[in-house]
């Protein structure tokens, strides 16, 4: 049966694993009521990923996770274990633009404009504008506890002759603050961002 007691506390767009624990040696599992963003290993039942549901209390919200596992003697009871999810840092949840500064490798010293809009599930989308040419782009930020610093990493594609490059974004939500550059590997333009609405 299943030993574990709770699944943890995690906080949106952190990177979260756990791997409950049973007796019996168990090599199937079935894990229902995880939260968006999180996926679990049938044959190890481990449990991976970002949550990527927004939160609204900011106290956080308990999940309640079923969990069973399954062994050459049968399928054991299920067990409910909750799992404790944080809400993203509040001035992380906002808009913000941006100017990309001219540069002869990046952008072709064209410059350009940077927009970003993250929700409180984690989720981004923006533009990147290189001279006339532009890039949309999605994904999920990875939240890290410590600062609390949010941030993103984003590969943006090769355009009208411009070279591919990434987008590094970082936000301070305690210090009110956001960096932001894109880079080739070789060259880096910095962005000068602001925020849409005032910091919180």
């Amino acid at each position: 049966g299943i030993t574990s007691t709770s699944l943890g506390t995690t906080s949106v767009g952190l990177p979260y694993t756990f791997t409950p624990a049973a007796t019996g040696s168990p090599s199937l599992w079935t894990i229902t009521g995880l939260p968006a963003g999180l996926t679990y290993n049938s044959s190890t039942g481990a449990i991976n990923g970002k949550v990527s549901v927004a939160i609204t209390n900011p106290g956080g919200t308990d999940f309640t996770v079923a969990v069973k596992a399954k062994n050459i003697l049968g399928q054991g009871p299920a067990r409910n274990l909750v799992l404790h999810v944080n809400p993203l840092p509040a001035n992380a949840i906002n808009s913000w633009k941006g100017l990309l500064e001219r540069n002869p490798d990046v952008n072709g010293s064209l410059g350009g404009r940077f927009e970003l809009a993250i929700a409180a599930s984690g989720n981004y989308t923006g533009k990147l504008q290189r001279g006339t040419h532009t890039s949309n782009f999605a994904g999920l930020v990875t939240l890290n506890l410590t600062g609390p610093i949010v941030t993103l990493s984003q590969s943006i594609p090769a355009i009208g002759g411009l070279p591919a490059v990434t987008l590094n974004v970082t936000i301070d939500p305690v210090a009110q603050t956001i960096t932001a550059s894109t880079t080739d590997g070789v060259s880096t333009a910095s962005i000068t961002a602001w925020r849409d609405n005032l910091w919180a």
